[in-house]
């Protein structure tokens, strides 16, 4: 049973917490936190103010027995230490630094910019990511908006044409990794019967003008309500936001509904979400009248396909099956 070390976000960030919440469900006895999550525990905090509202992860485990690392602990005692957030543990980066290997180092990066740490910031704003340690360079990275061209054009700050960075090869510790869902949050069963197409929470303002009753902010206050009207609807309604990765995606498949992704074809292959295929488990629309010629051609059977792949999609996307796949693969490249 390996020992791991999870450092935690000062912030609530949808992909540290989702593999933490994996990872103390494969290890939860072997899990010490540096600190304690603020987020996921039940009557942690006032989550109804954070990105999301705080549905899905948030206010969901036990607080008892919490592993959290001390002063005076040793850092070599670890066979695993992870960084959930490197964008905000640069100074934790370089105080663990002399701890760190390619064998016992993984680094989370869930911004929504392209850009690796520290590339983001350019010298002549920040000169100190000219000399600030790559992680990149000695250990694995994974990232979920990785878009070679534009990642590579931070990575060499933005000095060179965008067209000779997309032929550059990517860095090799640097590798995808997407957000997740909790198994708890995911349907069992065949759930409500469908009562109406489309969610009432619609984050496409062009569909959600065409649907009525729809809302394009958040729709309702507790997750609960939530869920239920996703479970009712036959589709989910979602898109890019800051980046192509959202908890909404995995919530649309979770409830049972089937995701529609509006220019879900545009989607750069090394970014999340991964997975989702057209046709097969989810649609993929252009405007609400290809939207409309969509879902107007997919018969009661066809709908059911579709459904019941969607749930698969999310089931292989729930928290701990993620964890396991991201240090299998780290243990393989070793």
């Amino acid at each position: 049973m390996p020992k791991i070390l999870f450092l935690n976000s000062p912030k609530n960030d949808f992909l540290s917490d989702s593999f933490l919440i994996g990872l103390k469900t494969l290890y939860p006895n072997s899990v010490w936190e540096w600190p304690k999550n603020q987020f996921i525990y039940k009557q942690a905090l006032d989550n109804s103010r954070m990105h999301g509202i705080g549905f899905t992860l948030y206010n969901l485990l036990n607080a008892e027995n919490v592993l959290e690392f001390k002063d005076g602990m040793d850092v070599s005692e670890f066979d695993l230490i992870i960084f959930g957030d490197i964008y905000r543990q640069a100074s934790q980066f370089l105080k663990l630094r002399p701890h760190l290997n390619f064998r016992n180092t993984i680094i989370l990066d869930g911004e929504d910019t392209p850009a690796i740490f520290p590339y983001y910031f350019a010298p002549w704003k920040k000169p100190y990511s000219l000399f600030f340690p790559k992680p990149e360079k000695s250990f694995h990275y994974f990232k979920r908006e990785i878009i070679p061209a534009r990642t590579n054009y931070y990575r060499f700050f933005k000095l060179i044409p965008k067209s000779i960075a997309a032929r550059i090869a990517l860095p090799q510790n640097l590798l995808p990794i997407s957000f997740s869902i909790p198994e708890i949050k995911i349907l069992t069963g065949s759930g409500p019967e469908k009562q109406k197409d489309f969610g009432r929470h619609i984050v496409d303002p062009e569909v959600c003008q065409n649907v009525p009753g729809a809302v394009s902010s958040y729709a309702f206050s507790r997750e609960e309500d939530y869920y239920h009207d996703l479970q009712i609807s036959r589709f989910g309604i979602t898109m890019k936001r800051g980046g192509w990765d959202c908890l909404r995606h995995y919530e649309i498949a979770a409830n049972g509904a089937v995701p529609c992704f509006r220019n879900l074809e545009d989607k750069p292959v090394n970014s999340a979400p991964h997975g989702l295929v057209p046709g097969i488990n989810c649609i993929s629309y252009q405007n609400w009248n290809d939207l409309q010629s969509k879902i107007a051609k997919i018969n009661p059977s066809e709908y059911e396909a579709l459904r019941k792949e969607a749930l698969n999609w999310a089931n292989e996307m729930e928290c701990s099956r993620l964890v396991k796949r991201t240090l299998d693969l780290h243990s393989s490249r070793i």
